[in-house]
C-alpha cells in the first residue's frame, strides 16, 4: 500500500494509473485514470485493502489488461 501510494504520489497529474487489487478474485481499486483525478481518492482507498495471505494474481493481470486496452 505504502509503495503503491508513493508511486502515485510522484507521477506526474497528466500520467494515467489504476490499482487492481487481487486475493482469491481481482477488483479493481482505482479505474485507470489522469493521476490529477485520483490523488485526492488513492490514500482512502489504498489504506482500506487488508491482506488475506491468498495471491491469485493472474485475474489481476487480465483486468490491468483490458483497463489498458481499452
Amino acid at each position: 500500500r505504502s509503495a503503491a501510494l508513493l508511486s502515485i504520489e510522484a507521477m506526474k497529474d497528466e500520467d494515467s494509473v489504476a490499482v487492481i487489487g487481487f486475493d482469491d478474485t481481482s477488483f479493481t481499486v482505482i479505474a485507470l485514470k489522469p493521476v490529477s483525478e485520483v490523488k485526492g481518492i488513492a490514500e482512502q482507498r489504498l489504506r482500506n485493502l487488508t491482506a488475506f495471505g491468498k495471491t491469485d494474481l493472474l485475474p489481476a493481470l487480465a483486468e490491468a489488461r483490458r483497463q489498458l486496452t481499452r
